[in-house]
């Protein structure tokens, strides 16, 4: 049936008939936003399955629908953050990168006993502040 309707189409050609379009009957295409092109693999054990397959079951969804609904309807509240609190996690994270690079002078091979002590003492001096700003 392929090639009978290319052969046709040269016939019509070399004859001078102009070719004809076919009617393509075709679901109408949707909208970008409506597209669903991405795929999220999600493993369960069998417990957490029948959870969500009997949750989706309730509310007469399909699992695919139920899980679609339960991502993206709510948005997730995130908390203010204080910036004393701000400045704070940025103190842990600045004496977690001294201490990173104490650990790794130490490690080197070249020892400065006092250098390394006198370091090591102001982190533990500016992490018993941290603490008690934490308590």
């Amino acid at each position: 049936m392929f090639l009978q309707a290319k052969t046709a189409h040269f016939v019509r050609k070399l004859a001078g008939d102009p070719p004809q379009t076919p009617v393509i009957m075709a679901r109408p295409k949707k909208p970008l936003h409506q597209l669903k092109t991405k795929r999220i693999c999600l493993r369960l054990s069998v417990n957490e399955f029948l959870i969500v397959a009997e949750r989706a079951k309730k509310e007469e969804l399909k699992i695919v629908e139920y899980i679609r609904k339960k991502s993206t309807v709510r948005v997730m509240a995130f908390k203010e953050v204080s910036q004393e609190r701000k400045d704070l996690m940025e103190g842990l994270a600045n004496s977690g990168k001294r201490f990173n690079s104490l650990t790794k002078k130490a490690n080197s091979g070249i020892h400065r006993p006092q250098e390394l002590y006198r370091e090591m003492n102001e982190l533990r001096k500016i992490l018993l502040v941290l603490e008690k700003e934490l308590l």
